[in-house]
């Protein structure tokens, strides 16, 4: 449901949930590319998608931005029409660790590459 183009990581955050190696080489895979999403983009929390929280709407080209801590990460999307320095993005996606639910650093990236691989498709 969500794609946009991932920019940078917060640097000098460690995350357990993912580790540090793996969150930098999946900034690089989606920095500077830009992302039309193909639906409107609500908030999504793991697997929960919140339709009252509407982030951008069907058609808009976004950048992305990823940013992590020791049992969460969370990407924002920011309208490429919009100045960074005055607006961040929204955060679209918040992954929280689930105790229940052990995934290895691979298996969340890939899980959030196929969320943002079903809502965003890359602008030329």
């Amino acid at each position: 449901m969500i794609l946009v183009v991932l920019s940078a990581f917060l640097p000098g955050c460690r995350s357990a949930f993912v580790p540090k190696k793996q969150l930098e080489a999946f900034n690089q895979e989606y920095q500077g590319k830009k992302f039309r999403s193909r639906e409107d983009l609500f908030f999504q929390q793991n697997d929960r998608i919140d339709k009252n929280r509407l982030i951008h709407k069907k058609g808009t080209v976004v950048v992305l931005k990823v940013e992590a801590s020791d049992d969460w990460i969370r990407v924002r999307a920011r309208d490429v029409t919009r100045n960074e320095e005055q607006y961040p993005g929204e955060v679209f996606l918040f992954l929280v660790e689930d105790p229940e639910n052990e995934q290895t650093g691979e298996q969340i990236l890939a899980a959030l590459r196929r969320i943002l691989g079903a809502n965003l498709a890359p602008v030329p």
